[in-house]
């Protein structure tokens, strides 16, 4: 927990699509959510709702549920496919290949970092243009130098995706 005992949105949200990354790392078949549904007020769930009975129909979903679709719209049904990096100081870096039909759609890199604020890396990559795209779907080109993207890691995981033409 963080100081004033609630854990801010968009951590929760990270802390998802972590969990999933890591359970494909480990080969864990399913991983499920202890909270769907925020029922007492805790921001622990991916819906939005306080009771029951009482919802906010202009905003029913958490960033979780946000994080966990930009997560599946770039890795449909996602295989590991190398580890960049395992954990070592704290930063965790993966690539996967996705059972997407587009030709040319290549892998995905997912990174992030548990420790400090943020952490300065170089996502290597086998294409020549890239896309990075956040947790919550904001999307960004960049270029690739030497086979790697420099990025800015944090808590959030960002995913490196082939800019396509």
């Amino acid at each position: 927990m963080h100081a004033g005992g609630e854990l801010p949105p968009d951590l929760h949200a990270a802390y998802y699509v972590r969990y999933y990354a890591i359970g494909l790392r480990l080969g864990v078949g399913r991983i499920m959510p202890m909270y769907t549904v925020d029922a007492d007020g805790f921001n622990g769930g991916i819906f939005n709702r306080t009771t029951a009975w009482q919802r906010d129909d202009a905003n029913p979903f958490r960033p979780a549920a946000h994080a966990i679709q930009t997560m599946i719209r770039l890795m449909p049904n996602p295989k590991l496919k190398r580890i960049i990096s395992d954990g070592d100081g704290g930063y965790f870096a993966y690539e996967f290949v996705s059972d997407k039909r587009d030709p040319g759609s290549g892998t995905t890199v997912m990174a992030w970092t548990v420790t400090g604020g943020g952490r300065s890396v170089r996502l290597p990559v086998s294409y020549t243009r890239a896309v990075v795209t956040h947790i919550l779907g904001a999307r960004k080109a960049e270029n690739v130098v030497g086979g790697a993207v420099p990025a800015e890691v944090g808590p959030c995981p960002i995913y490196v995706t082939q800019a396509l033409e």
